[in-house]
């Protein structure tokens, strides 16, 4: 499974990254919005791990962006608080500091989801 992880933050970026290409995910990650964005275009991610509030835009605003440039892939947003009810369908919020067996339990659902369709 194809994972990208956006987020300005080097030592979150670092560490999904790591943790993430142990579990056996093909990941890459980028430190901007743009840089997340031009990644969808030329290299469809199966999942997206993204920063709320990424290079100052805010979730909602990266979410919209995505949706211009098709259907979404499945995405986890890492938020600074609770905004569990507040995202819209289809879209995981983890509230900061992360829970990685809730990442990794949502990674895992999305696997087995495209295993069926498979």
């Amino acid at each position: 499974m194809r994972v990208l992880v956006v987020s300005p933050f080097l030592a979150e970026r670092s560490a999904l990254d790591e943790l993430l290409r142990d579990e056996g995910y093909e990941v890459s990650s980028w430190a901007t919005r743009e840089e997340g964005l031009a990644m969808v275009k030329t290299n469809r991610p199966d999942v997206i791990i993204a920063d709320a509030q990424v290079a100052g835009v805010d979730g909602s605003a990266l979410l919209r962006q995505l949706a211009s440039l098709g259907p979404p892939p499945h995405t986890i947003l890492l938020c600074p608080r609770s905004n569990h009810g507040l995202a819209p369908p289809g879209v995981v919020c983890l509230t900061k500091p992360i829970d990685l067996a809730q990442l990794f339990d949502h990674l895992a659902c999305l696997t087995l989801s495209r295993v069926k369709v498979a």
